[in-house]
């Protein structure tokens, strides 16, 4: 398929759906941002972003990660204090 044609498919699909428009970069930036919150290594989501280097990945998609960290320190600190109880 011609993109064109996907990104025309796409928006008609959102129109049917009642969802915001988006283009097909949103796609790409929630398949980055899912992998890294999922725990896949940054250079992994580098080369299926195709980026020429993992710096570039963790630039624009870094505030993931910090998320996640927050959540695994507040599960590893909930685990602790029901430990100490």
């Amino acid at each position: 398929m011609v993109r064109n044609k996907v990104a025309l498919k796409l928006q008609d699909t959102l129109k049917d759906l009642k969802i915001e428009r988006a283009a097909l970069h949103a796609f790409r930036h929630m398949a980055a941002s899912e992998l890294l919150e999922d725990g896949v290594s940054p250079s992994v989501v580098q080369r299926q972003m195709r980026h020429s280097d993992s710096r570039i990945t963790l630039q624009k998609y870094g505030h993931v990660i910090g998320e996640a960290q927050r959540r695994a320190v507040d599960s590893l600190a909930g685990r602790v204090l029901e430990l100490t109880r």
